[in-house]
């Protein structure tokens, strides 16, 4: 019997420098997505996070997309 699979995709905002990563290279992997799974659903869910590691603490922005795998197929690959 198939399986159907949810995947969440924590993706930064901004490099380690604090550079926000260009629109484009949301959109090509938004397209990515899509052209294997069929879609991905932005819900535009934002978050924030901080991580203290010993002394260094950092800083999290990311956005949150999901993508259904339904049935056998393109999460054999994906992970």
């Amino acid at each position: 019997m198939p399986t159907d699979y949810e995947y969440e995709i924590y993706l930064p905002v901004r490099d380690n420098d604090g550079n926000v990563f260009p629109d484009r290279l949301f959109a090509d992997y938004k397209k990515s997505l899509t052209e294997r799974f069929g879609g991905v659903t932005d819900t535009r869910i934002h978050n924030e996070g901080v991580w203290k590691i010993g002394n260094v603490e950092q800083k999290d922005d990311v956005v949150v997309w999901r993508v259904l795998s339904i049935g056998e197929g393109p999460q054999d690959t994906f992970m």
